[in-house]
């Protein structure tokens, strides 16, 4: 499988950063085969996850997507390339 690459947008004027600090942390925990996590610091409330360039997770309205969803996500992604490798 190849390494993937997360990348966090989110809102810097916001505040956003303790939720980022928190995502990161579980997935540097977690074993996977990540190449790069990416910051991306932007405004007007913007809260993303992308995995590969494909939205995985976003904040909607004013909540924050779960770290457990947004891993379950990735493993989700990770389990059909899997199946798509031969």
């Amino acid at each position: 499988m190849k390494p993937f690459q997360i990348t966090i947008h989110y809102c810097a004027v916001c505040n956003y950063e303790p939720q980022v600090f928190v995502l990161l942390e579980k997935l540097l925990k977690y074993k996977i085969d990540l190449a790069q996590v990416i910051l991306i610091p932007e405004s007007k409330g913007v809260f993303r996850v992308t995995m590969n360039g494909e939205a995985i997770a976003e904040k909607k309205g004013d909540v924050f997507p779960k770290v457990e969803d947004v891993m379950a996500a990735i493993r989700a992604v990770k389990s059909s390339q899997n199946q798509e490798s031969p």
